[in-house]
């Protein structure tokens, strides 16, 4: 995780020295959870202030129900030579590789950039909705009905992304991305965790994900579609985000030292996964119709991207405030 200053950088790794198949054994044991319908409650903290808060939330989601035939204006239609995110964030950036490209071919890596990004949220959403309406049932003596109804609205909203994000890939003629590495390094083990633990997991991934889009996309020389899909996007996922921090911050709040060591052990090898990830995808060379000017073969060239000082700086201004979020939570 290199964007993060060396000391903090060092601390995250030092929970990294286990390799992935003992901690995915261990952790399986570790964060399996009881389910309520069998007797003994989960221990999941929620706080008056934090009841509150979702009864908020609520209200603000029936102020705006999402449909996605009326969500977004598709009738913009797709400007395929318009760029879709800022050229200046394209992964080879600031790289010899990125001046082998033409305007052109720079415009097409953008897209193949997002259609990677879409691609996650799909695959990350299709997930955690089918968890997320699964809480109710199995913890629902341990859930208030608050917190469980904005679970369920969080996966029927969830739910519209994944049809609004294929509809504009199809639109936009876009590939999927098959590979999600940080993903799937947990996916198999985040029913079986506690759901506190399961929503930290989805949070990180969800935020940077979100926060890259959005950084990328403000532009106004975006494509006009591209953006107010995503922009959309953000204000919904905000919520998400805010609901999710309060249950976790609840949650750590009230818990011991080694559940926020056992925490940082999966965070250890998502994080760095992701960050790698954002810096480069060697898949990408699948989907391009010109050349593509780094041969992924080469650890050398490829490892020359991950540690350009472009994709650093990128790193720090992009991811601060999950950064800083990650830090006063003592995660990482």
């Amino acid at each position: 995780m290199s964007a993060l200053s060396p000391s903090h950088s060092h601390r995250l790794h030092a929970y990294m020295d286990l390799e992935w198949p003992l901690v995915f054994n261990r952790l399986g044991c570790l964060f399996r959870a009881r389910k309520d319908i069998e007797g003994e409650k989960t221990y999941i903290p929620i706080s008056g202030a934090t009841l509150s808060h979702v009864h908020t939330l609520l209200r603000k989601s029936d102020e705006r129900p999402l449909e996605v035939r009326t969500a977004i204006p598709w009738d913009l239609g797709i400007n395929r030579d318009r760029p879709a995110k800022a050229l200046s964030q394209l992964w080879l950036y600031g790289t010899p590789f990125h001046e082998l490209l033409s305007p052109q071919q720079r415009i097409d890596m953008s897209w193949l950039e997002i259609a990677r990004d879409a691609s996650w949220l799909i695959k990350l959403k299709e997930r955690m909705a089918s968890l997320h309406t699964s809480y109710p049932n199995r913890y629902r003596r341990s859930i208030p009905s608050a917190v469980q109804e904005y679970l369920l609205v969080q996966s029927k909203e969830d739910i519209v992304h994944v049809l609004m994000l294929n509809r504009y890939m199809r639109m936009a003629g876009l590939p999927t991305f098959k590979h999600f590495p940080a993903f799937e390094r947990i996916s198999a083990l985040l029913p079986e965790m506690h759901p506190c633990i399961a929503m930290a997991c989805n949070l990180v991934l969800t935020w940077l994900i979100d926060a890259s889009i959005m950084y990328a996309t403000e532009g106004s020389d975006i494509d006009v579609l591209t953006r107010e899909m995503f922009k959309l996007h953000h204000a919904e996922k905000v919520r998400h985000l805010d609901f999710s921090r309060r249950l976790i911050e609840d949650y750590f709040s009230e818990n011991n030292k080694d559940d926020r060591q056992r925490v940082r052990q999966i965070l250890g090898w998502i994080i760095p996964e992701m960050f790698s990830s954002y810096r480069f995808s060697p898949e990408i060379a699948a989907h391009t119709s010109f050349e593509f000017p780094v041969n992924t073969r080469k650890e050398e060239m490829v490892k020359a991207i991950h540690q350009s000082g472009h994709n650093e700086l990128l790193d720090r201004e992009r991811f601060k405030e999950l950064d800083s979020w990650l830090w006063t939570m003592d995660l990482i």
